[in-house]
């Protein structure tokens, strides 16, 4: 138990520490990253950028984590490892990225894994949805890239404002969405040579269109 909440805390802390740096400014941490899932089924949420999709085929929990045998949407069959979360068989699962572990023996579980993924969080269709209905969106007015984030102008309907996130595909007037940003004033973006007198990081951006 104590060698799988190391790794997975090291795992975690990697990946935020990655994606909490634009430029050479630390910006708030992401919750997110990795590539990004596409054809998403109509009946389902939406997936966010950043974010991975599968059917949950078994889970079981031990040492405060769940561990989740899923089919991506090639086919493919993985493990998964990350906090604990009521999931159960047939559901859909959404996860960031994570890093690869091979030969790994949960001691909690007594077996011994080929290949698992840690990931930093779980979501199911429902948490997704409930994540969704509490973002914010708006119009793109314009779009830059820089340092591997996307700065996009957007007006919301009541106000114009800049939020930047780990770089999506986004269009002008593309309608956009993100959940919870931490407000940054007078930050300055090296790579874009600009300061910003008030810009939004938010962990994740999706096209909400």
């Amino acid at each position: 138990m104590i060698k799988t909440r190391y790794i997975f805390i090291a795992a975690a802390a990697a990946w935020f520490a990655v994606t909490a740096v634009i430029d050479t400014t630390p910006a708030p941490s992401a919750e997110n990253g990795g590539q990004a899932a596409t054809d998403t089924p109509a009946a389902h949420p939406s997936i966010p950028a950043g974010f991975n999709q599968g059917s949950v085929i078994s889970s079981m929990n031990a040492g405060g984590y769940t561990y989740a045998q899923v089919s991506n949407a090639q086919g493919q069959e993985l493990w998964l490892a990350g906090p604990q979360t009521a999931v159960k068989a047939g559901e859909n699962l959404y996860w960031g990225q994570g890093a690869m572990m091979t030969n790994f023996t949960s001691k909690s579980l007594g077996k011994t894994f080929d290949q698992i993924l840690f990931v930093s969080n779980y979501m199911t269709d429902e948490q997704l949805a409930a994540r969704q209905a509490s973002a914010t969106r708006g119009k793109v007015l314009s779009v830059q890239e820089a340092g591997g984030y996307s700065y996009l102008e957007v007006n919301t309907g009541a106000k114009t404002v800049w939020v930047a996130a780990p770089a999506v595909k986004v269009n002008v007037n593309d309608t956009v969405q993100w959940g919870s940003a931490s407000e940054m004033h007078n930050f300055t973006s090296k790579s874009l040579q600009r300061t910003f007198e008030s810009i939004l990081f938010a962990a994740s951006i999706s096209v909400a269109n």
